[in-house]
């Protein structure tokens, strides 16, 4: 790179370095807080899992119940029709009538006996879904309240590295501010682009290229990093220090 693309000024590499830094400190901040996102994600993931059993569970369990309710009017309106035809058997006064009010009640006590064996198991089915739903019921409000808590902790936490970022940053922009306009202006150029992760890379040997991306330095660049002297990569666009000087 020429000295009129690096502008008039040249920033030390001692500068660049510590900017560097700041960046690692940064970007290292942000990856602790990976584990309580993971957490808190995986943990509200499985409580919306629960809740949703929960939610069918309790719908199973109104279904059931309605279907009890039913079968007990239905089972309560025929208990009646044979109260009435044991009556109209009782008053019958000739043996074909008494025959055919024995043939309905035998059809009615038939029908209830029916209706008795789907009313149990429709008990069944509410005791079993009242004991499911409840379980989850458990299960649900101990994850909420899991999730709630991590949720709380990766809040706290947030707010702490927010605050010690904050203080990176302002030391960040001072040294960037001591900088040469140009430079200064690359490297804003570099985090907004979003396009690198380091804007700044130290160069461990020269003859292996840019540490970022893999690009190959011309032996001038070799030569201005050794110096001393920061180049930009001319495919990434990083800017590069040499940590051999």
């Amino acid at each position: 790179m020429s000295e009129e693309e690096a502008g008039a000024k040249t920033p030390s590499a001692a500068a660049l370095s510590e900017i560097a830094r700041i960046d690692r400190e940064i970007r290292d901040l942000r990856r602790r807080l990976e584990p309580f996102e993971t957490r808190f994600r995986a943990e509200k993931e499985r409580w919306e899992k629960e809740n949703e059993a929960w939610r069918s569970a309790k719908k199973a369990l109104e279904e059931a119940r309605l279907e009890e309710r039913a079968l007990e009017r239905e089972l309560s309106e025929w208990e009646e029709k044979r109260n009435r035809e044991e009556a109209r058997y009782r008053a019958v006064k000739t043996e074909s009538a008494a025959k055919a009010a024995e043939k309905e009640l035998g059809f009615i006590i038939e029908k209830i006996s029916e209706i008795e064996e789907r009313a149990f198991e429709a008990l069944e089915c509410v005791e079993r879904f009242e004991k499911e739903a409840d379980a989850l019921e458990t299960r649900v409000k101990d994850l909420e309240a899991r999730w709630r808590k991590t949720g709380e902790e990766l809040e706290a936490e947030t707010s702490r590295k927010r605050e010690i970022e904050e203080d990176f940053v302002r030391e960040r922009d001072e040294l960037l501010e001591k900088l040469p306009a140009e430079w200064s202006r690359r490297y804003r150029t570099l985090v907004t682009s979003g396009r690198v992760e380091d804007p700044v890379l130290e160069v461990e040997d020269t003859g292996s290229g840019c540490p970022g991306c893999g690009g190959r330095l011309l032996p001038k660049e070799r030569t201005a990093l050794a110096a001393g002297r920061p180049e930009l990569c001319r495919e990434c666009g990083r800017i590069l220090i040499s940590v051999l000087r």
